[in-house]
């Protein structure tokens, strides 16, 4: 069955997680990714992690798992799909509430 890229980034997340790399002095070496694709699909899904501020790469080229930047992330989506849930049916019982007072 085919990975797809949502698969692949949490695989990776995963394995941060489980070898506990969430920082500079605990970062893991490419080579300690054991993620089941590619060393070139590997290196594309870290490039993008890298751009968004996910993974960290430190000088010696080792990288690590950036928790507080994906907390913030999922916060601030959660916050956004609430807004999105809740604004609707907000109207909804605006609405309703003003016809119950007109009729």
């Amino acid at each position: 069955m085919k990975k797809d890229n949502n698969d692949i980034n949490r695989s990776i997340v995963d394995c941060f997680r489980s070898k506990k790399a969430y920082n500079a002095q605990n970062a893991l070496t490419f080579e300690e990714l054991d993620v089941d694709v590619t060393d070139e699909i590997k290196k594309i899904i870290l490039a993008n992690l890298i751009k968004e501020g996910f993974v960290i790469q430190n000088s010696d080229f080792t990288i690590w798992f950036n928790q507080e930047k994906w907390d913030e992330t999922i916060k601030d989506l959660s916050k956004k799909y609430f807004m999105i849930l809740a604004i609707p049916f907000i109207s909804i019982t605006a609405i309703a509430l003003l016809l119950t007072f007109l009729l």
